[in-house]
């Protein structure tokens, strides 16, 4: 792949028209959205007979799932050229250079959940939240960069790769 000639690789955010490998399931946003409303409905409930303290407690739950669902929304993985970036809630990651991966697998010990950890040999990482992203074209692009029977990528995620092949 070549690499777009709109791509800084000393900015902070892939360039807009990055391919998109990953982004949230549906699932995960229904299934954060779908508690955050119940939670709402039910403080607004409390609130409106009159139990204002009780209200008060059951808008904590709502805000909590509100936010998950706040940040399923903002994840993604792009691609440009050679370079993939992942967008967490608060800032792009990245990016690393497919070309010269260094690791490619789970994340450290100690990360709990389904993450996608990417190092290159610049020192260069991203983390990727496999459970609430939908990332089989992610998956689909490792297969085709990556050899078979190559040392990356490692873990569960040579599994996946593997499928795609």
């Amino acid at each position: 792949m070549t690499r777009s000639s709109t791509a800084d690789p000393t900015t902070a955010a892939p360039p807009a028209d990055a391919r998109v490998l990953g982004h949230p399931r549906r699932w995960a946003i229904v299934g954060w959205g779908v508690p955050a409303i119940v939670a709402l409905a039910g403080a607004l409930g409390l609130i409106a007979s009159g139990q204002y303290g009780t209200g008060a407690i059951v808008l904590v739950p709502f805000a909590g799932f509100a936010a998950l669902c706040f940040y399923v929304r903002q994840l993604s993985v792009v691609l440009d050229g050679d370079r993939l970036w992942s967008r967490s809630l608060t800032a792009w990651q990245g990016p690393v250079d497919l070309r010269r991966l260094q690791a490619a697998g789970d994340p450290p010990v100690g990360r709990p959940g389904r993450y996608i950890h990417l190092v290159d040999r610049d020192g260069a990482e991203v983390r990727i939240d496999a459970s609430n992203l939908d990332v089989a074209e992610l998956h689909r692009e490792l297969a085709a960069r990556l050899k078979p029977g190559g040392s990356l990528p490692t873990g569960p995620l040579r599994e996946f790769v593997d499928r795609q092949r």
